[in-house]
C-alpha cells in the first residue's frame, strides 16, 4: 500500500519504477532479492528439512536458491575437523619419517666422523683441535637445518592452508603473533 500511494502522487517515479523492476519476479507486487528466515532453535533437523524443501516448491526458476545456513555451518565444521585430523595424520607420517632419516644420517655422520678423526689426528692436529672442528662443523650444520626447516615448514603450511580456504571458499588470513 505505501509502494502503490507513493507510486500514485508521482508518475515519472511510476515510470522508473517500473523501469527499474521490470526484470525481476515478485511476489504480491513487491521485489525480492533475498528473504530471511528465522527458526526456534529447538526445530528438529526433519523439521528444518521440510520446511526447507517445502519452500523450494514455490521456486519457479532455476536462479532462486535456499540455503540453510545451520546444514552449512555443520558441514564447515565437520570438515574443518576432519581437514584437522588429515594434517594429524600427514604431521605424525611426516614426523616419524624425519626421526628414521635423522636417526640413519647421524649413525652415518658418527661412522664418517671417526674416520675424519683418524685422518685429522694423521696429519698433526691435537684432540682439542680436532674436537673444535667438529663442533664448528655440527654447529653449522644443525644451525643451516634448523634456518632451513622453519622455512620449508612454514612456507609448506601457509600454502596448504590457503589452498584448503580457496576450496572451502573461506578468506584465508595469515597472523602472526609475537
Amino acid at each position: 500500500m505505501i509502494i502503490d500511494d507513493l507510486l500514485s502522487s508521482d508518475p515519472e517515479m511510476q515510470k522508473n519504477y517500473e523501469d527499474l523492476i521490470e526484470p525481476y519476479n515478485f511476489t504480491y507486487s513487491i521485489p525480492k532479492e533475498h528473504g530471511f528466515i528465522k527458526l526456534n532453535a529447538s526445530v528438529s533437523p526433519d523439521r528444518r528439512a521440510q520446511l526447507t524443501n517445502g519452500l523450494r516448491s514455490f521456486f519457479l526458476d532455476d536462479l532462486t536458491i535456499l540455503l540453510d545456513n545451520q546444514v552449512v555451518h555443520d558441514s564447515v565444521a565437520s570438515n574443518l575437523s576432519l581437514f584437522q585430523i588429515f594434517v594429524g595424520v600427514v604431521g605424525f607420517i611426516a614426523f616419524t619419517l624425519s626421526f628414521f632419516l635423522l636417526l640413519i644420517s647421524t649413525t652415518a655422520n658418527i661412522k664418517e666422523n671417526l674416520w675424519e678423526f683418524g685422518v685429522l689426528r694423521a696429519i698433526g692436529l691435537t684432540k682439542d683441535q680436532a674436537r673444535r672442528v667438529f663442533m664448528y662443523e655440527a654447529f653449522s650444520v644443525i644451525f643451516g637445518a634448523l634456518i632451513l626447516g622453519i622455512f620449508v615448514g612454514l612456507t609448506i603450511a601457509i600454502t596448504l592452508t590457503a589452498q584448503f580456504y580457496l576450496f572451502i571458499e573461506l578468506p584465508f588470513k595469515l597472523s602472526v603473533s609475537p
